[in-house]
């Protein structure tokens, strides 16, 4: 018996129409239950994932607009093309941060990116994984009182009862 076949212009009709789509929803349209038959049928149509959401959307190349940063955005996901991008990401903050700021903000990415998140941004900014495991430990932590904030006691009224 020959297997089912999965036409994948299915699947360019619908991401055109909807501009993206996640996966259970490319299921539905090709008719499977399956994920790797809708994973085959997208290498075929030259897709790009979401990096926020944990890469679960999905839409076309011909389809995304890419900002300066090479991010591609449709309501609330947000994609990035290449790591070069993402390094030219980090490369266009880090002047205007400190190192902890830069630790976080990485670890924020990474965080965003889901699995692989910290090998990918490690390789993108230049921070090690070590390094971005702490930043994340950090984000995940409670935070702390903000710096330079004194409290009441140490206002003008300790310094008339000094005087």
């Amino acid at each position: 018996m020959r297997p089912t076949s999965f036409d994948p212009s299915v699947l360019r009709r619908h991401i055109r129409q909807r501009k993206i789509a996640d996966l259970p929803e490319l299921k539905r349209v090709l008719g499977t239950d399956t994920d790797l038959t809708v994973f085959r049928k997208l290498k075929q149509l030259d897709y790009l994932a979401s990096y926020t959401h944990r890469g679960r959307f999905y839409t076309l190349t011909e389809i995304a607009r890419f900002d300066d940063h090479g991010l591609w955005s449709h309501e609330a996901a947000l994609g990035m093309e290449t790591g070069a991008q993402l390094a030219q990401y980090f490369a266009g903050m880090w002047p205007h941060l400190d190192e902890h700021a830069r630790r976080l903000v990485a670890a924020s990415q990474a965080v965003k990116l889901g699995y692989g998140g910290i090998s990918r941004v490690s390789r993108a900014c230049g921070l090690s994984r070590v390094t971005l495991v702490k930043g994340v430990g950090e984000l995940q932590a409670a935070p702390l009182k903000p710096a330079g904030r004194g409290s009441v006691s140490e206002g003008p009224e300790r310094d008339r009862a000094a005087s």
